[in-house]
């Protein structure tokens, strides 16, 4: 999957804006100035605050299938908590296999709207101590802005420690 090239966030549609159109969750584009392509710049090119940012991390299984992991902009990733959430073990996807694996750029990756999914979504929890988070759009110049609560029901409720101390 490619995505068109970037003309404008507050017009474009995308993988993940059909994704949560087709599910009926409100949510609010976020125009960023330029591409983006940290959580930093994110959260303040967005006008938030870096635990809001959710940070889409890609890993793989034995089979090279992904597991994807969201954390918050302000937090690491702890990989063993994500493999004991999933029942199997797992590394960080080398960066050159992620766009074939995701249908994304590295660093615009969302937790929706893969190609070849459902893929597992493990989230942390620290995720949904605010009222709102900024997903990616799968493009570097738009953030999404939905509820926390809206992203934990689209995760099936389930929301697990999975940061680095």
């Amino acid at each position: 999957m490619t995505q068109a090239p970037p003309t404008g966030g507050e017009t474009a549609h995308t993988s993940v804006t059909a994704y949560l159109d087709a599910r009926q969750i409100a949510y609010r584009r976020v125009p960023l100035a330029g591409p983006v392509h940290t959580a930093s710049a994110a959260a303040e090119e967005g006008g938030t605050t870096l635990a809001q940012i959710v940070k889409t991390m890609v890993l793989a299984d034995r089979d090279g299938q992904p597991v994807l992991a969201l954390v918050p902009g302000d937090q690491r990733l702890d990989v063993k908590a994500v493999a004991r959430v999933v029942g199997r073990p797992l590394k960080i996807m080398p960066l050159h296999r992620i766009p074939q694996a995701t249908g994304f750029e590295v660093g615009a990756v969302a937790p929706f709207g893969l190609p070849g999914g459902p893929h597992p979504v493990v989230a942390d929890r620290a995720i949904f101590r605010h009222p709102s988070v900024d997903i990616s759009s799968g493009r570097h110049d738009l953030g999404l802005r939905l509820s926390s609560a809206d992203l934990l029901a689209l995760l099936g409720g389930a929301a697990h420690p999975i940061t680095a101390p």
